[in-house]
C-alpha cells in the first residue's frame, strides 16, 4: 500500500509546505503500518510561484522546500518516501470527468458563487435561517450528504469551503492515480471518503456495468507510537522492526486471501469477515509485541483505528467501455486506476486500495 498525499494544504492534507515542526512525525507515522508513500513533489510549487508569480516567490519556495526535503532526504533514499510530479490542473481530461461525475465543471461555479453570495449577502433579521443555511444544507444534499442547519454565516462559509476543497482533493486524487499505477488513493475524513465512495459505485453502476462496490475493511486498533520522539534513524529502525514489518505483511497475505475468496465465489460478508478477523488478530499480536519492544516507552496508551478501503476490478474489456464513453470519462478514469498497478513480476493486479487517513497523520475508519 503507497497512499498517495497531494499538495494541498486545506485542513493539513499535504506534507509538504505546512507545519515544518509536523513534517516528520506525520511522515513516520503513515509509514510505520503503510508499504511507502507517494507525494506531490514540491519542486512543483517552486515552478508554479516562478511562472506564475515572481522570482523573489520562487526563491522563497525554494529556501522552504530545500529544507523540507532535507528533513526527509533518508526516507527518500531508503525509497519509503516516492514523489510524483503528476500534478493535473481541475481542465486536465482525467479530472474534469470525475467532476463531471458529480455534476460540476472545472470552474466549480457553484461554489465561487456561493462563497460570494455569502460575503455580499445583506444581514437582516433571518437572513441565516431564511436564505443560508437552507442553501447550504441544499448544496450538501447535492452530493448526497445531510447536515444540520449552520448556526452562523462563518459555518455558513466554512461547510461550504470544506466541500469544496474535498473535491478538489478527490479529483485530484483520481486523476493522479489514474496516470500513475505506483500509488493507491488515499483519503481523509468523512466527506473525501464519501466523495470517492460515490464516484466509484457510479462508475461501477453506470458505464462498466454491475461490479463489486467499495468495501471498507478494518484492520483492527494499531498501537500508537509517540513518534514526535523518534528521529528518522529510529523510525525507519522501528519502521523495520519485526512486528510492524509482520504487521504489513498480514495486511499483503490477508488481502490476497480476499481477493482468492471473491474469485472463488464467497460472499462479500463472509469474506471480509473472515478479512477483518485476522487483521484483529494481528492487530492484537502488534500490540503485544509493541510493548514488548526496546521502543516500548515510546507507544502511548491509546491505539488508532485503522481501516482500508478494497475495490476488486470489474470484468470485462476496458477498451470498450472507454469507447462507448466516447472519451475520457468517468468509466475511463476507473478503468486505468484499477488496471494500473502491477504486481512484481508484470501481471495485472486487480484489486486496488483507499487508505483512510487520519488528520494528523494516523490511518482512522
Amino acid at each position: 500500500m503507497w497512499p498517495l498525499l497531494s499538495h494541498h494544504t486545506f485542513e493539513g492534507r499535504a506534507l509538504f509546505g505546512q507545519n515544518t515542526a509536523d513534517l516528520l512525525p506525520r511522515t513516520l507515522a503513515l509509514l510505520l503500518i503503510h508499504d511507502g508513500l507517494v507525494v506531490a513533489d514540491p519542486m512543483e510549487g517552486v515552478h508554479q510561484a516562478l511562472t506564475k508569480r515572481s522570482e523573489a516567490a520562487a526563491v522563497d519556495a525554494l529556501n522552504r522546500v530545500v529544507s523540507e526535503l532535507a528533513e526527509v532526504e533518508a526516507l527518500l533514499a531508503a525509497g519509503l518516501l516516492r514523489l510524483t510530479t503528476s500534478r493535473p490542473t481541475l481542465q486536465e481530461s482525467r479530472r474534469t470527468a470525475v467532476l463531471a461525475a458529480m455534476g460540476l465543471d472545472s470552474d466549480m461555479r457553484v461554489f465561487t458563487d456561493f462563497v460570494e453570495s455569502v460575503a455580499f449577502l445583506p444581514e437582516f433579521p433571518g437572513s441565516l435561517e431564511l436564505t443560508l443555511a437552507p442553501a447550504v444544507r441544499d448544496l450538501y444534499s447535492r452530493f448526497g450528504l445531510s447536515i444540520g442547519a449552520p448556526t452562523s454565516r462563518n459555518e455558513a462559509d466554512r461547510r461550504v469551503r470544506a466541500l469544496a476543497a474535498a473535491i478538489i482533493e478527490v479529483s485530484w486524487q483520481f486523476a493522479v492515480a489514474a496516470s500513475d499505477p505506483n500509488c493507491d488513493l488515499a483519503f481523509a475524513g468523512n466527506l473525501e471518503q464519501h466523495l470517492a465512495e460515490a464516484i466509484i459505485d457510479q462508475g461501477m453502476e453506470g458505464d462498466l456495468g454491475p461490479g463489486r462496490h467499495l468495501a471498507l475493511l478494518s484492520l483492527g486498533r494499531v498501537p500508537n507510537v509517540d513518534v514526535a520522539r523518534l528521529t528518522v534513524a529510529d523510525a525507519i529502525a522501528v519502521r523495520r522492526e519485526d512486528s510492524f514489518a509482520a504487521f504489513r505483511r498480514d495486511v499483503r497475505l490477508a488481502l490476497d486471501q480476499l481477493e482468492i475468496a471473491r474469485a472463488a465465489g464467497v460472499s462479500d460478508t463472509s469474506a471480509r469477515g473472515a478479512f477483518e478477523e485476522a487483521m484483529r488478530e494481528s492487530a492484537r499480536s502488534l500490540a503485544m509485541t509493541v510493548r514488548r519492544s526496546a521502543f516500548r516507552d515510546r507507544v502511548k496508551d491509546a491505539s488508532i483505528p485503522a481501516a482500508l478501503g478494497a475495490l476488486a476490478a470489474i470484468p470485462g474489456d476496458p477498451m470498450a467501455a472507454a469507447a462507448a464513453a466516447g472519451g475520457v470519462s468517468i468509466a475511463t478514469v476507473l478503468w486505468q486506476w484499477l488496471l494500473g498497478r502491477r504486481d512484481q513480476h508484470g501481471q495485472v493486479v486487480s484489486q486496488r486500495y483507499l487508505a483512510m487517513l487520519g488528520r494528523s497523520g494516523h490511518t482512522t475508519a
